[in-house]
């Protein structure tokens, strides 16, 4: 912790230098009024790009859990019945009166590599 600090310090150091540098003989307010005005401005862009990260991540998030939701539908259509020979659990479609022994999950209706966030 205590070295990254140091490194932020030189390098705003090395930012304050750079400005004198180019501002040749300009005195140390007007200096330091630029080097404020130019730090202000990186807190500002650093914090727009924070925000533009953020609604990036909660689309992404949105649009996952929108997939779930969707999947959770399909999964809610089958019901399970009881086969009254074997006494077997089997599964079958709403809709489609499709039979499956095999219970359906999420996992049958979101896309392949998907990630639950």
């Amino acid at each position: 912790q205590v070295s990254i600090a140091k490194q932020k310090a030189i390098d705003e150091f090395a930012v304050i230098e750079t400005v004198r540098d180019n501002m040749q003989g300009v005195g140390l307010v007007t200096t330091f009024r630029r080097w404020s005005r130019w730090t202000w401005k990186k807190v500002q862009r650093h914090r727009k790009d924070l925000r533009s990260q953020y609604k990036t991540t909660l689309k992404t998030f949105e649009a996952a859990m929108e997939s779930i939701n969707s999947a959770q539908g399909q999964v809610d259509m089958w019901v399970m019945n009881r086969d009254v020979y074997t006494d077997r659990c089997y599964w079958q479609h709403s809709r489609t009166n499709l039979i499956t022994f095999d219970k359906p999950g999420l996992q049958h209706y979101l896309p392949p590599n998907f990630v639950i966030p």
